[in-house]
């Protein structure tokens, strides 16, 4: 595994090596131990302020001696944080930065990191050159390209493209040290794209792009063009050529194919029958730059045909509930008698799925009570005890008749017997 990240660490360094081809530079290392005391930072101030910083690798390890912070052969390293990466890559462009790192867990050597290193370089500024500012050159082998205003957010409506030929079909190398651009979907909005000759895809980057950010070119030929729109702007990008042989740099607007020869001026005449050929037909059309105007006229189309959307689906919701409103106000139309002229309340129709027998009547509900007085209730209580009197008299006479009567027929059947 420490091979690996070697091989990965100097593949890096070889990304970088175009820095050191025919410029001039500083190249200085930094790391921070977790075990000091302080805040753990690390600070990228040894650049001037004409320079700008360049990350050439940055790594987090664990030092086989104690008390060495600086990556040395046989160290378990592995790539720094993305936190840490991410503030690395803003301090790109900046001639000084301060980084706070941390500790983390390194899961290919099982432990916990106990360093940081990095390793930057500073370039001169006045070696980047403005991709789109007219140059032409012959012969050179490396340098720098930047967006305009670069490390500052690049300007609107910007269409710029840089071709780079090689001699010998040499070959071509483009490192991203830096780019930040407006991601959208498709890289509709701000892009960056690369495109060889005679290459039908282009390759079309948005976004942020990882650091040392590498594409090598398969042909002699490469262009690289830049746009953004007029909504919102990034960073921009800081890219380092490098080509094996000498190579032809041609940058500018697009569509503007600088020449070092003048066309003479024609002195014939030509009648209007004859007309004089263009001379600009073996150019290619300029394409139409969209300006600020252009990009207002497009917002406001767009927002009325969204507002149009949004007011048609109101008014087809709003006709739904209004269909299925009088619907259920018919439905309950339906279920209702005809309208009695003598009654302000509708007469039901019967219930289709019973019978017309008519329903059981109720008894009436038993008599309340009268309640009463104490002089009726002493009444009732005297005609209580007289029935009551009646009734045993009855009684007794009663039971004194059936005695009689059954003494009776004893005495007979006894005569009769005899």
């Amino acid at each position: 595994m420490a091979e690996v990240l070697k091989t990965m660490l100097t593949f890096l360094m070889l990304c970088m090596a175009g820095i050191a081809s025919g410029h001039s530079y500083h190249e200085y290392q930094v790391s921070r131990c977790f075990n000091s005391y302080g805040v753990p930072k690390i600070d990228l101030n040894k650049c001037e302020p004409t320079e700008m910083i360049a990350i050439v690798s940055a790594l987090q390890g664990i030092s086989r001696h104690p008390g060495v912070c600086d990556y040395g052969e046989g160290d378990c390293t592995d790539m720094v944080t993305t936190d840490t990466d991410t503030k690395l890559q803003d301090c790109v462009g900046q001639n000084s930065c301060s980084v706070i790192v941390s500790v983390s867990w390194m899961q290919w050597c099982s432990a916990y990191s106990t360093y940081n290193y990095v390793k930057y370089a500073c370039v001169t500024k006045s070696e980047t050159h403005d991709i789109c500012m007219h140059q032409i050159s012959m012969g050179k082998q490396s340098g720098f390209m930047s967006s305009p205003n670069y490390p500052n957010t690049y300007g609107a409506n910007i269409d710029c493209t840089c071709k780079i030929t090689s001699k010998n079909r040499g070959k071509i190398i483009l490192t991203f040290s830096d780019a930040s651009l407006e991601w959208s979907k498709n890289c509709k909005k701000d892009y960056m794209q690369i495109t060889e000759h005679n290459m039908t895809t282009p390759i079309i980057r948005c976004g942020n792009l990882p650091r040392n950010f590498n594409y090598t070119a398969t042909r002699s030929s490469v262009s690289l063009r830049f746009v953004s729109d007029g909504w919102k702007e990034g960073k921009g990008f800081w890219m380092n050529y490098n080509v094996s042989t000498a190579a032809k740099i041609s940058c500018g607007p697009t569509f503007f194919e600088p020449s070092t020869t003048v066309k003479p001026i024609p002195t014939e005449v030509h009648l209007v029958s004859d007309p004089q050929p263009d001379d600009n037909l073996d150019e290619p059309e300029k394409a139409h730059q969209p300006t600020a105007g252009d990009m207002d006229k497009d917002t406001s189309l767009i927002g009325i045909i969204i507002a149009s959307s949004i007011s048609a689906i109101l008014l087809v919701g709003c006709l739904i509930l209004l269909v299925r409103f009088k619907r259920k106000r018919h439905k309950q139309k339906l279920s209702m008698g005809p309208v009695d002229p003598n009654f302000q309340h509708r007469v039901r129709r019967p219930n289709r799925d019973t019978t017309l027998a008519r329903p059981p009547v109720r008894p009436p509900p038993p008599p309340q009570p009268v309640p009463l007085t104490p002089e009726l209730q002493l009444a009732a209580s005297n005609n209580t005890n007289k029935r009551n009197c009646n009734i045993r008299n009855s009684n007794r006479d009663t039971a004194i008749n059936r005695n009689r009567n059954t003494e009776r027929e004893e005495v007979q059947d006894t005569e009769d017997y005899i």
